[in-house]
């Protein structure tokens, strides 16, 4: 049992990756045909239809479009709908645990980019220093300020699609830009060019041509006189980027010195792109050019890193660099095993750069059973801490701030799958600012949506994980849809009804009633035998598995579970495991199907008799 007042809370934790993975076909030819009733080993293969239904324990909402006001999604006939799409998503997630399967299809390949000043959690302080060449320097008026000598100007370019140079600003004694306080911008009192002060309140970013002169005396440049373009000697362009606290500087870049040019990797670009949207910055002044022509270059801020071969830009001086490695090397196993093919792939589908094979199971979208509510708008922030929170997603052997791992270390490995605890309450949380806030209209508590899954071509074991992805256990609560976080979208599912075609009465008897209804719980017992009798595995004992049965039978007190704190990021608070917060008393189990609600009164089972139930 661990002390978890020196760790962080979230609404969320993860299931941790298996170390090898389960391959089912060891090539591409032993997959099924998905016209034959019959594998290539002679086996019978198994089709037909999954009744199951999804009940809302809290409200959902599934949203449609993109407005600031969400609604839920509708059918081309207006109906209130659960797509299908979203309940393949979420089995498919199920089943990629169920069956240790690999999740390097999953993984978006992302490279971050980080910028600290204070912060040397993981030595990343030291390396954002090293990198930039921060040193400390003095003023005319004899105050210190960071000077970052290795940064300079540029202009960035879009030379051909999704292909970017930076050409270098001109060079006058050594300098391509210029830093200017804003106090001294304002007494040289301009007049004729656009300037945004970080005064004003309705401050913007904002980059502006002009002229200017320059006081050179020895190695001090500094800038007299500012004006519109050709006013004085030199042409160039100030600007500004973000506000900040303490901030007052504004920058000064030369024009730009066509006698060379700087190639930037493609997947920099990408990743800075990546990076742009995972900030919502929507802004024009921080997306990169999207003309492929030199008239429309944009001044910037890059580094030329030659220790690790990569350029950094940004629209400041003090400008996000790339962390060392990319998510995918944080996978605990080695990722593409020839041409062996797991369950999931095997069962959902999949393309690469070979093969590609269509999934064998369909969904349909879930339409509503009865009487259903729309709940009137409640404003919540529907932001959350993403991947570059390090301390959560990547695995951490120490609480130690100076000890934690980063992107940075070759030796880190990703925490797992995201998965949201179950919450005794709803919480929504709003911030009362526009920008984040959003409206949610959900549809209310105790919904009944139904509908159906139709497999073709499975194996009895593939069969048997479909169905346990989609239950779980008779006693689990699963999250859909929008605001888990905060309690939203907590959803019971059932399988009412697997029927099984039989092709006898199919084929012979010409029946149009062809079906045997079936046992889930026999075909599950199937997939747990085949996998212990073939891979020597007992699933019901695996340690992954286990934990995605934790936090889905298990109810969390709300206040266990909240967003991270701003004062638990800046400590770099790490997360507790899912292990941790079973062992420490943090949860309770749901118990039977008329308890697995939200209410203190229904929080009847100690942890114990769970992990007793489990182990079964």
């Amino acid at each position: 049992m661990v002390n978890l007042e020196s760790y962080s809370k979230a609404p969320y934790n993860f299931i941790r990756l298996p170390k090898n993975i389960i391959y089912r076909y060891e090539n591409f030819d032993e997959l099924p045909a998905h016209d034959s009733f019959f594998s290539s080993d002679g086996k019978k293969l198994l089709s037909g239809t999954i009744k199951y239904s999804v009940e809302t324990k809290t409200p959902l909402l599934i949203a449609s479009g993109s407005e600031k006001s969400k609604t839920f999604f509708k059918n081309p006939k207006n109906e209130y709908v659960i797509p299908g799409s979203t309940m393949r998503g979420l089995f498919k997630t199920n089943a990629s645990i169920l069956s240790l399967s690999s999740v390097d299809d999953e993984i978006y390949d992302s490279r971050f980019l980080f910028r600290t000043f204070a912060d040397n959690s993981s030595g990343l302080r030291d390396e954002y220093k090293r990198a930039l060449g921060i040193e400390t320097a003095v003023s005319e008026s004899k105050k210190t300020y960071s000077l970052v000598k290795h940064v300079k100007a540029g202009f960035i370019y879009e030379k051909y699609k999704d292909n970017y140079i930076i050409i270098p600003a001109k060079t006058i004694s050594d300098k391509s830009y210029y830093r200017i306080n804003e106090d001294k911008l304002k007494r040289l009192k301009v007049n004729d060019v656009n300037i945004n002060y970080l005064s004003s309140e309705n401050y913007e970013p904002y980059c502006s041509p002009i002229s200017f002169d320059l006081s050179i005396n020895e190695k001090v440049v500094d800038v007299k006189n500012i004006g519109s373009t050709n006013k004085f000697r030199y042409n160039g362009y100030i600007l500004c980027s973000g506000k900040m606290e303490g901030k007052t500087s504004h920058y000064i870049i030369n024009e730009p010195d066509d006698k060379n040019e700087i190639m930037i990797n493609i997947d920099d670009i990408r990743a800075y792109n990546e990076d742009l949207n995972r900030k919502k910055e929507k802004r024009g002044y921080y997306k990169l050019p999207s003309k492929t022509d030199l008239k429309n270059g944009k001044p910037i801020f890059y580094v030329e890193d030659k220790t690790n071969n990569r350029v950094y830009f940004g629209f400041t001086p003090y400008l996000r660099i790339f962390y060392k490695n990319s998510v995918k090397h944080g996978i605990p196993y080695k990722i593409g095993n020839g041409e062996k093919i797991d369950y999931c792939k095997a069962m959902f589908g999949f393309t690469n750069k070979n093969n590609s094979y269509k999934s064998r199971v369909s969904f349909e979208d879930l339409k509503i059973k009865g009487n259903y509510q729309v709940v009137n708008g409640e404003t919540v922030v529907l932001g959350e801490p993403k991947a570059t929170c390090f301390q959560h997603y990547l695995v951490q052997k120490s609480t130690d701030k100076n000890k934690l791992v980063s992107y940075n270390k070759d030796s880190f490995e990703i925490r797992g799958i995201k998965q949201y605890w179950i919450k005794d309450k709803l919480d929504p949380k709003s911030s009362g600012k526009f920008k984040v806030d959003a409206v949610i209209n959900p549809i209310n508590q105790g919904t009944l949506f139904e509908g159906e899954i139709h497999f073709n071509n499975l194996y009895e074991d593939e069969l048997g994980l479909l169905v346990w992805a989609i239950e779980l256990n008779k006693n689990s609560i699963q999250n859909i849809g929008m605001a888990k976080p905060y309690g939203y979208g907590q959803v019971k599912i059932k399988i009412n009804e697997l029927m099984v075609d039989n092709l006898k009465k199919k084929y012979e008897a010409f029946s149009f009633d062809y079906s045997d209804k079936k046992s889930p719980e026999e075909y599950i017992k199937m997939y747990k035998s085949y996998v212990e009798k073939t891979y020597g595995i007992r699933l019901d004992e695996n340690d992954f598995i286990k934990e995605l049965i934790d936090m889905k039978t298990n109810v969390i007190d709300s206040k266990n579970a909240e967003y991270i704190k701003l004062s638990d990021f800046k400590d770099r608070k790490v997360l507790p495991t899912v292990e941790d917060m079973i062992n420490n008393g943090n949860v309770t189990y749901s118990g039977s199907d008329d308890t697995a609600g939200l209410s203190d009164e229904a929080l009847k089972f100690s942890v114990k008799k769970l992990n007793e139930r489990l182990r079964k």
